[in-house]
């Protein structure tokens, strides 16, 4: 009986975390300049994550949703054949699928991958894909702890390692057909563009950068640039704070892609666990 008291505690501390980092109460003197300021990141991301125009108030107790990397925006044109490893790669991949040399490195294959190993070690989303305030949250967050080791949810290439706005440190992963994940918030990186990673090979530490008021793992899974629910996809089952999992978006197969050609190796260091990024 004391051990499942204990497993109860400590899932709903990790239910916990997670969800009260994505909120702000509004304290006396704030303004949205001094609120965006104190939470890193641009008073554009606070308006649009809680739905505020520019003449809008805020009062004193009024809780805020935390702007989520998802919320900030491109501010200059975006190369259309941006270098692997670069923001612009980064950029690119949040609205467009992998091409060119990633494509090829990645490989043929399904167009979502079947299932996804879940990623932190701790097996709890505090918060799910379409939660938060008016549903925008188009990821998940992954209840995870300081330095927790963070996997890779499938085989893939690494197509950007580093800092990247509201993601903190982050890592991105192409996968063969084209599907990417997003790390993000991480306190360290241990691969680097090009790398070859495998499935539940580590390539980072769990942390607290970007926009994050604490500890956990922002994950997200893109298909054609479009996010998607990976929630119902894990091999394990994780203990999910809010309405069941499923799948929220299923990419219409008239859209697809043609299938890239086999894959070319981009890093002879296949699968290794060298720390090539470290703290941005």
């Amino acid at each position: 009986m004391s051990r499942i008291l204990a497993t109860t505690l400590v899932c709903a501390m990790l239910l916990a975390s997670p969800a009260e980092a994505q909120t702000y109460r509004v304290r006396d003197g704030d303004t949205v300049a001094a609120i965006a300021r104190r939470l890193g990141c641009s008073q554009r991301a606070l308006r649009l994550a809680n739905r505020l125009d520019a003449r809008a108030l805020i009062t004193v107790g009024q809780r805020l949703a935390i702007p989520g990397p998802e919320h900030e925006r491109r501010r200059r044109p975006l190369s259309s054949n941006p270098r692997l490893g670069s923001v612009d790669m980064a950029y690119w991949l949040l609205s467009n699928p992998p091409t060119g040399r990633l494509a090829k490195a990645a490989g043929p294959g399904p167009r979502m991958p079947r299932s996804l190993h879940f990623p932190s070690p701790r097996n709890v989303i505090g918060r799910g894909y379409g939660q938060g305030r008016h549903g925008g949250h188009r990821a998940l967050d992954i209840g995870a702890r300081m330095g927790d080791r963070i996997t890779a949810a499938d085989q893939g290439v690494v197509a950007f390692a580093g800092r990247f706005g509201g993601y903190g440190n982050a890592v991105m992963v192409a996968h063969p057909g084209g599907a990417v994940t997003v790390y993000g918030h991480l306190s360290r990186t241990r691969v680097g563009p090009g790398r070859r990673v495998r499935r539940g090979q580590v390539i980072g530490r769990a942390g607290s950068t970007g926009n994050s008021l604490g500890p956990h793992l922002h994950f997200e899974l893109r298909v054609d640039g479009r996010p998607v629910d990976p929630a119902a996809m894990f091999d394990s089952r994780p203990v999910v704070a809010g309405p069941p999992p499923g799948l929220r978006f299923a990419p219409d197969a008239a859209q697809a892609p043609s299938a890239p050609r086999p894959g070319v190796e981009l890093d002879d260091d296949e699968g290794s666990e060298a720390e090539d990024g470290g703290r941005g």
